[in-house]
């Protein structure tokens, strides 16, 4: 192949690859300004109000950061857990209210029996809401979960499920399963070394 040819290919490959880097940009520039109004729509209305930042935990530690609704301020709180996350026979174990919060249930929905150990959760049933445990319409919108520590079940609506294995108690605090924490409130729970990051939005019905 003679100088000139391979110029020419050069040349034109050059060409190419500035043509495609300007049409990405483009791109990313026009898919911007389209997603604008509805970003701005969500921070207007209350449909953000189902999405919280992420949310962190360590095991063997009562400090945990509470990441609050998207685009309030400040994006998370500080708390101070009654019991700290624990792993016992390679089982994540996890405070319940605590990932209840994380998952967008406010705390006057949350009520704790320490003495008697029960825990019950009031969730509002929203047409976005993908928790199992709002999964049927009532006539007032609203759906209950019942913790009950010491006999280590839970009950939604009139059906009981028993965790024996999926439940412990701590410091008068139900912990519970990542696995079945998961599945109630729809989060994602990642444990890389101690670290617990919990991620959870219900806009869309997905989580991420």
């Amino acid at each position: 192949m003679s100088k000139a040819k391979l110029a020419n290919i050069k040349k034109g490959s050059r060409k190419y690859q500035t043509s495609f880097e300007f049409d990405f940009q483009q791109f990313l520039l026009y898919s911007f300004f389209l997603m604008l109004p509805f970003w701005i729509f969500l921070a207007l209305s209350g449909m953000h109000s189902t999405c919280n930042y992420p949310s962190f935990m360590e095991i063997g530690s009562t400090e945990a950061q509470l990441g609050n609704h998207y685009f309030d301020k400040p994006a998370y709180t500080s708390v101070k857990l009654e019991a700290a996350p624990e792993i016992i026979n390679g089982k994540l174990y996890l405070p319940v209210d605590f990932v209840a919060m994380a998952a967008g249930v406010s705390r006057d929905r949350i009520f704790t029996d320490s003495k008697n150990l029960l825990l019950v959760i009031s969730i509002k049933n929203t047409e976005n809401n993908g928790s199992i445990i709002a999964n049927e319409d009532n006539k007032d919108n609203e759906k209950i979960l019942y913790i009950i520590g010491k006999e280590k079940t839970i009950k939604i609506d009139q059906t009981k499920f028993n965790l024996s294995d999926e439940i412990i108690l701590k410091n008068n605090t139900v912990l519970m399963s990542e696995n079945w924490l998961s599945k109630l409130f729809k989060v994602s729970i990642i444990k890389n070394g101690k670290k617990v990051t919990i991620k959870h939005c219900e806009f869309f019905n997905v989580s991420f």
